[in-house]
Order: C-alpha cells, then structure tokens, then sequence
C-alpha cells in the first residue's frame, strides 16, 4: 500500500502559518498574528481564525440564539418566574448559581420585553418568586 507523502503548506494553503502570521480558515486570507485570535491549546499559541472571522461567527451564534422574549417559570424551584430571551444562556448561568432548569416551562413568548415584564411583574403580584420577588411592579 502506498502512502501520499505530506506537500509543505503553501501561502494559500488552509493550514499555512509561519512566523509572521497564518491563513484564517473561515476566509482563506494570510493575516499578521496580531489579527488572530490567541488559543493557548494549539502549539503556537494562536487559533485558526481571524478576529474579524470569529466575532462575526460569535455574533450570528448569539443571534441564532435570541428570539423572543419567553416568560418562564421553574418548579423545582418554588415556581420561580423570570423572563429571558435565550433559555440556553439562562439556564447556563441559573445552574452556575445553583438553582435547577432541569424542568422549566415556558408561560408565554411576548413581541416585546416591555410585555414579558409586565407579566412578570403580574406574576410576583400574585405571590410567585422571582428576581423582583415581590416588590412593587418594577416598571414604570
């Protein structure tokens, strides 16, 4: 069996980089290091992607992830009502503060922040917990 001997990457080559800097993958373009983003797992210290590259893919992430805005309520923790709108990105941080998203269920999905916070704010009148637990109607 014969095996394919490895060619040295060329300048436009994906995997290219030299001292100087290295070609991003999302873009195909030889940038400067000072243009790459830093991730300390790979040998030289730097990842794969331009800066301009990864914000733009971090940005349409996020975006992806947002909608509209969900009134939620948890009841493993004594029917807890919050609003959010990526349920990903509060649940991440809810379970980093200890409470439980294991079993959350979403009440309503409002066009507008304005009315997820009103029915909140409702919520907590009623005698449900929340972050504003039960001041006065936090909007005003």
């Amino acid at each position: 069996m014969k095996y394919k001997t490895r060619t040295k990457p060329t300048p436009r080559s994906k995997n290219y980089f030299d001292d100087k800097g290295c070609v991003c993958n999302s873009c195909n373009t030889y940038k400067e290091y000072q243009f790459i983003i830093k991730e300390p797992r790979y040998p030289n210290g730097y990842g794969r992607r331009c800066k301009e590259c990864h914000n733009e893919l971090n940005r349409q992430s996020y975006l992806k992830r947002q909608g509209k805005t969900k009134v939620y309520m948890l009841p493993n923790e004594d029917n807890y009502v919050g609003i959010t709108q990526s349920m990903l990105d509060r649940a991440r941080r809810g379970r980093r503060q200890g409470m439980d998203y294991s079993d959350y269920r979403i009440l309503m999905e409002c066009d507008t922040r304005k009315d997820a916070e009103e029915l909140e704010a409702l919520l907590h009148d009623m005698g449900y917990p929340g972050k504003y637990g039960y001041k006065k109607n936090p909007i005003q």
